[in-house]
């Protein structure tokens, strides 16, 4: 998401604070930049997609759709947590939950990861978009994918919140 909005330079504190707190880090109530700062947004429309571009890499055989959403969301066996939305999901996507991806709250290793993704993403398939609910834990799946070493990725930010509300967007359940 970081790199959505311009700098190329980011990184993630693996773990979050829960971690950082748990190795006994220095916390601070206080913020004080060390030199005030001038960052301007200038977004990477690339990093996210909408809709349009999901519909079209559903049956592009270069594309995989992931879905971070869990297993029994993802079959629509578990009701949404919005009310509203149709249960299931995209033709042809494919279920990686979150979790999978992470071990105790921090980032699977880069092998286990190449594992993970080599197990759910074909060779052939050089294009990664993740989807989740809201967009939001998708890029988990995006950041665990850059460690693994795939190139091409982009989260569906619109996710389930948009795809699965009533309208003409495909819905498979089970």
């Amino acid at each position: 998401m970081f790199r959505a909005m311009g700098p190329d330079r980011v990184a993630v504190l693996d773990g979050g604070l829960p971690k950082w707190l748990s190795d006994i880090k220095e916390v601070s109530e206080k913020f004080s930049p060390a030199f005030p700062g001038n960052f301007v947004a200038e977004p990477d429309k690339s990093l996210f997609c909408g809709f349009e571009t999901v519909l079209q890499g559903l049956d592009h055989p270069n594309c995989a759709i992931l879905d971070a959403r869990s297993e029994l969301r993802f079959k629509g066996i578990e009701p949404e947590l919005r009310p509203g939305l149709r249960s299931g999901h995209m033709p042809n996507a494919i279920n990686l939950p979150f979790p999978k991806v992470l071990n105790g709250g921090l980032l699977k290793s880069e092998q286990e990861l190449r594992e993970i993704f080599a197990s759910f993403v074909s060779e052939n398939q050089e294009r990664i978009i993740t989807s989740c609910g809201s967009g939001s834990t998708a890029c988990i799946l995006t950041l665990a994918a850059d460690v693994a070493g795939f190139g091409d990725l982009s989260v569906y930010d619109g996710s389930w919140a948009e795809w699965g509300l009533p309208g003409k967007l495909p819905v498979v359940s089970g």
